[in-house]
């Protein structure tokens, strides 16, 4: 018979038992999330803790009891795994929220001296501004992005042809090309006849074999070809008798 229960299980809500099939099912979550979620629903079903355990492949129903003190205080927070040691985090969630926004952020020639963003940009703003992160480098801000699912750099931002934003002592001037209509057109007039030769031939004429060139000093005046060797003396000498 086992023991009278300390802290039973309290009754579960639907989108508990939603999320916790749900994560029972997972095969991308962590070994120890999916075992949690399996154990939690066999409790509330009524087995008691060392069955449970069986259930989900553990042995110890003290582990089972832990949980569900845990997730009486934390919730659906308790199916993740705790840190489990190492070095603190330096970055709390408050300064990745504050890279996420400066990523979100496009990036303009009047604020930041470029349309283009990059990883270098995402470092340099949160180190200069007066709440940003003094110390951030770009391996925790690429870190930051990839552990919320972002791509970065996004695609280039081009600027309109004939027309960029330079520095000067004095600040930003734009500067325009007078000739950059005239670049264009003639950019692909050239582009657009090269491609009506290739479409009227077809394919690439193929470059013709190279011929060898004669070799001096050869009898016959054969091309490619080596004269023939003089025989050596010993070849000729006469037999012994």
């Amino acid at each position: 018979m086992s023991r009278r229960r300390k802290d039973p299980l309290r009754p579960l809500t639907d989108a508990e038992r939603s999320e916790l099939g749900h994560r029972s099912r997972s095969r991308t979550s962590p070994a120890a999330s999916v075992a949690r979620a399996v154990l939690l629903p066999a409790v509330a079903g009524g087995s008691d803790y060392q069955t449970a355990a069986r259930s989900a492949g553990r042995r110890s129903g003290d582990a089972v009891s832990h949980l569900v003190a845990r997730f009486h205080a934390e919730g659906r927070a308790a199916l993740e795994p705790r840190r489990g040691g190492g070095r603190a985090p330096r970055y709390t969630d408050a300064d990745r929220a504050r890279i996420l926004r400066e990523a979100a952020r496009p990036p303009t020639p009047e604020a930041d001296g470029t349309a283009t963003g990059s990883l270098a940009l995402l470092r340099r703003v949160p180190r200069a501004a007066p709440d940003g992160l003094p110390a951030v480098s770009t391996f925790p801000i690429g870190q930051t992005l990839r552990d919320a699912d972002s791509t970065f750099p996004r695609p280039r931002t081009w600027c309109p042809t004939g027309r960029a934003v330079r520095r000067r002592k004095a600040g930003t001037a734009t500067v325009t090309d007078p000739d950059a209509a005239a670049k264009k057109n003639r950019s692909g007039t050239r582009t657009r006849s090269e491609n009506r030769s290739a479409c009227r031939c077809g394919a690439r004429p193929r470059p013709a074999p190279s011929r060898p060139s004669p070799v001096p000093g050869h009898p016959d005046g054969r091309r490619g070809s080596r004269p023939a060797r003089r025989p050596s003396p010993s070849a000729t000498a006469r037999p012994r008798s």
